[in-house]
């Protein structure tokens, strides 16, 4: 094995500690970190093509999209079907790693291989407080007409569809 292989193997590891919903915060913490010093490629993937910072958006786990984010882990990082952590964050309604993606420079209007972006896979699934947190962000304003932003286009859009 060549020290690529191992620090993807090892970035394989972080995402297995990841998605361990059992394991306490503060060992999943220290293992990570561990890992990271021994020269983990926290951008790896896994067979599904996700890495750790996806996984956790996936789960919603605050914590550790945090931790992995000031480990260096990408925030525009991509799965094979160009889905972003903040579209998986959004998927599954997780408002507060929504916000954190979005604090750290996520792109709101980035789309995946079929056109859609993080304001439509949280309209898809009726995440009233995502969609307001997104229609909130700056970046997501700035491609909104002004009028359609100060009637809260998208969450009386919802409240309509509902």
């Amino acid at each position: 094995m060549d020290a690529r292989e191992l620090d993807n193997a090892l970035g394989k590891k972080i995402i297995e500690f990841v998605e361990d919903k059992k394991m306490p915060f503060g060992i999943k913490k220290r293992k990570i970190e561990y890992l990271i010093k021994q020269g983990a490629n926290i951008e790896a993937k896994n067979e599904l093509d996700r890495t750790a910072l996806m996984v956790s958006c996936i789960s919603g786990d605050k914590e550790v999209a945090e931790l992995l984010l000031s480990k260096g882990a990408f925030v525009e990082a991509t799965d094979f079907n160009d889905v972003t952590p903040l579209m998986w964050a959004s998927v599954y309604g997780h408002k507060d790693v929504v916000e954190l993606l979005l604090n750290k420079g996520a792109n709101v209007w980035a789309v995946d291989n079929c056109g859609q972006n993080a304001l439509k896979y949280a309209m898809d699934n009726w995440h009233k407080d995502v969609i307001e947190v997104l229609e909130k962000s700056k970046k997501a304003n700035s491609y909104i007409p002004k009028e359609d932003v100060d009637k809260g286009f998208f969450s009386k859009l919802f409240d309509r569809l509902r």
